[in-house]
């Protein structure tokens, strides 16, 4: 037999939760939850939202370690999230295993991962693919 949401299992009867637990899954009994909706976990009284246990992550494998990192942050080595930017300079977009994927206007990702200026020839050019090839360039100018 299994319950609804905020209620718990005693005696073969559905028990709800004595105290009204946001986005508690199941209670262990009439008071404490044991289990919460996705993203947020039991702690003492309530359910905290991922992102509060381990800043900057967007899923928790549990309460001290991201699985995913948000947006411009990646996955260190004690399971913690980091900017991008602290990893590569001028990275604005990282894979979780901190390999930069995107940079600053007039910066591409190299080879290594690194972010590395356009040339200086292309003056009028504000993001590219390359060292020599523009693929965007300011106002009323066109890619050469």
């Amino acid at each position: 037999m299994e319950c609804a949401l905020g209620f718990y299992l005693t005696n073969f009867a559905c028990r709800g939760c004595a105290l009204d637990i946001a986005n508690c899954r199941l209670c262990s009994n009439g008071s404490e939850c044991a289990e919460c909706v996705a993203n947020w976990f039991p702690t003492p009284g309530n359910c905290t939202q991922c992102a509060n246990l381990v800043p900057n992550c967007a899923q928790c494998a549990d309460r001290a370690n991201c699985d995913i990192c948000d947006r411009v942050f990646f996955r260190n080595a004690s399971q913690g999230c980091q900017p991008c930017a602290e990893l590569t300079a001028h990275c604005t977009d990282c894979t979780n295993g901190g390999q930069c994927v995107s940079c600053a206007d007039t910066l591409f990702v190299a080879a290594d991962f690194s972010c590395q200026y356009c040339s200086s020839a292309m003056a009028q050019c504000v993001s590219c693919a390359n060292a020599s090839f523009c693929t965007l360039c300011v106002e009323n100018s066109y890619p050469f």
